[in-house]
């Protein structure tokens, strides 16, 4: 016999405080599957992991930037650089080392903010609220996205430094990270989680 117990993490804890100060009827199998556990941005090896989960949100495979993103595969070619205006080529998973390539790295996080982006409404608290710390403080995640986006635009394949188009784009990346992770390190209001979705 073994002497388990209910051990509460923090995360759990703050989700139940939260809820009955809202005044919604609380119990652990109500938040594990709720709109509150659901809304919060995934990580990029959630969406390399549940490739069920891009089903609702997005094409398989999902061209972005001269690449063909796909989840996680049982089986699967070489991978190189695709042309993503034919599709024709090898696909690159998601969470597939980067070797480096600024670029690619850039890609797989804003592929991940695509991927959470898809099914939210507009506006969004989480995606449209104004970024409480670090460089860009008073944007949103929105605007970050399309400045990755842009960057993405003036990037070459292989690219080996974080300056495309005479911005740094490492902190762009950054945020993008953070938010796909944990927006709390942004300081978003209306986006309650802490990355352990």
């Amino acid at each position: 016999m073994t002497n388990e117990k209910f051990s509460p993490t923090r995360r759990s804890v703050l989700r139940l405080g939260a809820m009955s100060a809202l005044g919604i009827g609380i119990g652990i199998p109500a938040v594990s599957g709720s709109a509150v556990a659901t809304a919060c941005p995934r990580t990029p090896g959630y969406w390399a992991n549940h490739p069920k989960a891009w089903e609702d949100v997005a094409p398989i495979p999902y061209p972005l930037y001269g690449y063909m993103f796909v989840p996680k595969m049982k089986t699967k070619g070489p991978k190189n650089d695709v042309d993503a205006t034919n599709g024709n080529g090898d696909y690159i998973e998601l969470l597939d080392p980067s070797e480096g390539s600024k670029d690619l790295i850039m890609a797989k996080h804003l592929m991940a903010t695509i991927l959470n982006f898809q099914n939210r409404k507009n506006p969004d608290p989480c995606v449209d609220s104004e970024i409480m710390y670090g460089p860009y403080k008073g944007d949103s995640v929105r605007d970050v996205k399309r400045l990755a986006q842009d960057w993405l635009n003036d990037a070459t394949k292989g690219q080996e430094d974080w300056y495309a188009g005479g911005v740094n784009g490492e902190p762009i990346k950054d945020v993008l990270d953070y938010w796909n992770n944990n927006p709390s390190k942004l300081g978003l209001e209306g986006c309650d989680c802490y990355g352990d979705d």
